[in-house]
């Protein structure tokens, strides 16, 4: 799988993202640097933890990210989370599910990214 094909089958803005990136090389060096940040982990263990303010932080850290690299559907997953938990948990019902469609998509992320060839 090239870049291009990454981004088309995560529903990312390949355009978006070389526009500003302005090439694959630079693209990829910032796709392997996101999949060794510890931010997932952080909120994986904040989240167990009931660090609210822990989450939302790592979960807006993680939208950021997501936004900048152009991944879509991974940005809306942790804007979801990151209002949810905006001054304060709101319901836990509701940060578990925003939680876990997160984590669906960090992980189909860092795969396809894991996927790229050289």
């Amino acid at each position: 799988m090239n870049i291009k094909e990454l981004y088309a089958s995560l529903g990312g803005d390949y355009e978006d993202v070389i526009s500003r990136l302005g090439m694959d090389e630079r693209v990829r060096k910032y796709l392997v640097r996101f999949t060794q940040t510890p931010d997932f982990s952080d909120l994986k263990s904040a989240v167990q933890n009931s660090d609210w303010e822990k989450a939302f932080i790592a979960a807006h850290t993680l939208k950021g990210m997501a936004l900048n690299l152009g991944f879509s559907n991974l940005a809306s997953a942790a804007s979801d989370l990151t209002e949810e938990l905006r001054g304060g948990l709101k319901s836990q019902a509701n940060a578990a599910g925003y939680y876990s469609r997160l984590s669906e998509e960090y992980n189909r992320t860092v795969d396809a990214i894991n996927l790229l060839q050289d």
